[in-house]
């Protein structure tokens, strides 16, 4: 009897022992940032990871926050040069801030070239201009077409053309990329994945 009583404490103290060790998401959050901070990326992904899958438990992945914590492990996945896991949290990313907006900002638009970006680093020239594209519709549906991020976006579509051997010639300006986008921009692409 007294072997199972002190059984049943022992279990009760380590269970409530372990439960004060588990830090909640803001904790781990500022951690993470900290660590991004000192240039410590390993340890900073480490508890990004961390961070996210308290947030889930925490605050559900449709509160703003989540979004947070999703691109700050995505940044440290840069630093890292592993962009095959930052595309993954900042695809996430994308999809939870639509999720709580409801409607695309400019953030999105660069999220999406971003996203094209880190696909262009992994040679995924395909990925990557469906991305840019993406990016030309949410700037295009935002109005927002004289804006020197679409320009930079332009020319990354460019680039990524050229690298496809597409007929494509390569640009030297900005003016030029944006005098190829209005004469010989296919509109239906443009389009895509959004309704405009």
């Amino acid at each position: 009897m007294l072997t199972r009583f002190l059984t049943s404490t022992l279990l009760i103290l380590i269970i409530s022992s372990t439960s004060s060790f588990t830090q909640s998401f803001y904790e781990l959050n500022d951690s993470m940032v900290d660590e991004y901070q000192k240039e410590n990326y390993e340890e900073a992904t480490r508890l990004g990871l961390l961070a996210i899958a308290q947030a889930k438990i925490e605050l559900g992945k449709d509160h703003p926050d989540y979004l947070v914590a999703l691109q700050n492990l995505g940044n440290a996945y840069i630093e890292l040069e592993n962009y095959t896991n930052a595309i993954t949290y900042f695809t996430e990313a994308f999809e939870v801030d639509e999720s709580i907006n409801g409607q695309f900002t400019e953030n999105h638009a660069r999220a999406a070239n971003d996203l094209g970006l880190y696909n262009f680093y992994e040679l995924n020239f395909e990925k990557a201009q469906n991305w840019y594209f993406k990016a030309i519709a949410i700037y295009k549906h935002l109005n927002l077409i004289e804006s020197v991020n679409y320009f930079t976006l332009l020319g990354n579509i460019a680039i990524v053309y050229e690298l496809q051997d597409k007929d494509l010639q390569v640009f030297n300006t900005q003016e030029e990329i944006l005098g190829w986008y209005i004469n010989y921009g296919d509109t239906n692409q443009l389009d895509y994945g959004i309704a405009l």
